[in-house]
């Protein structure tokens, strides 16, 4: 299986949340290409059975969109229908709110490219709300749980197959 977990960082945290997933995929024998927002191209998906976004929350609980708009633009470049047989994946890291509405949308997001559905990753929780400072990271435990989602994901998308 081949994966590629397409991010956008600004402090840190979101790298901090999708390291453990890419972790599990690569354990589990998943050829796995870390993309950052700004160097994605959207031949990265020619082959793909795993796409996985990592974003953090932007405003998500405000009424706005939630999702980075480096990651809106990145996903702008890829065609309608070209994740039609991919599993895709979301995944938030907020300060402290808003992580759910930022996945709803980025759900919405990556339908609009043939996307059934989005799995949606537990929600780490680091930084603080203005993300002018670093703030706090990902702790250990939600590193854990991310870890483990990706890993009994993998599992069960094995077991389907």
């Amino acid at each position: 299986m081949n994966a590629v977990i397409l991010y956008y960082t600004k402090t840190g945290h979101t790298l901090e949340a999708i390291s453990p997933i890419a972790q599990a995929l690569q354990e589990k024998g998943v050829s796995t290409n870390i993309v950052l927002a700004k160097d994605f191209d959207s031949t990265a998906l020619n082959d793909i059975d795993i796409f996985i976004v990592g974003t953090p929350c932007w405003g998500g609980s405000s009424g706005i969109t939630g999702v980075a708009t480096p990651i809106q633009k990145a996903l702008k470049k890829i065609n309608s229908n070209a994740l039609e047989k991919v599993k895709c994946f979301g995944v938030a890291v907020h300060a402290k709110y808003g992580g759910e509405a930022t996945l709803n949308h980025l759900e919405k997001l990556l339908k609009n490219h043939g996307a059934v559905g989005m799995v949606k990753a537990p929600i780490a929780k680091a930084g603080v709300l203005t993300s002018i400072v670093k703030g706090k990271s990902v702790t250990p435990q939600d590193e854990q749980i991310l870890y483990d989602f990706a890993e009994s994901s993998i599992s069960d998308l094995n077991k389907r197959l």
